[in-house]
């Protein structure tokens, strides 16, 4: 992930990154918190991989795409702060 980060800075400077994930790459993105990162994304995130994340305190934005009803999303795992 970090060699990728590397790649998206050095090819576009001036553009501010966030990391993206689906299912298990929600999970993956948001264990990172590379400082260049301006955000992060994640898509139904299972929320299984680790016991707490990294993201989840950071002060940088975080937005989580999240169904009622998906078979390995828990809603009950997001806290949200208005």
């Amino acid at each position: 992930m970090i060699a990728a980060i590397d790649t998206l800075v050095a090819a576009v400077p001036a553009v501010p990154i966030a990391l993206v994930g689906w299912s298990f790459g929600g999970d993956i993105a948001l264990a990172v918190t590379d400082p260049r990162l301006a955000g992060w994304v994640a898509i139904a995130p299972p929320l299984r991989f680790l016991p707490t994340f990294p993201a989840a305190v950071d002060p940088r934005p975080k937005s989580l795409v999240l169904a009622e009803h998906d078979e390995s999303g828990r809603l009950d795992l997001v806290k949200v702060d208005a």
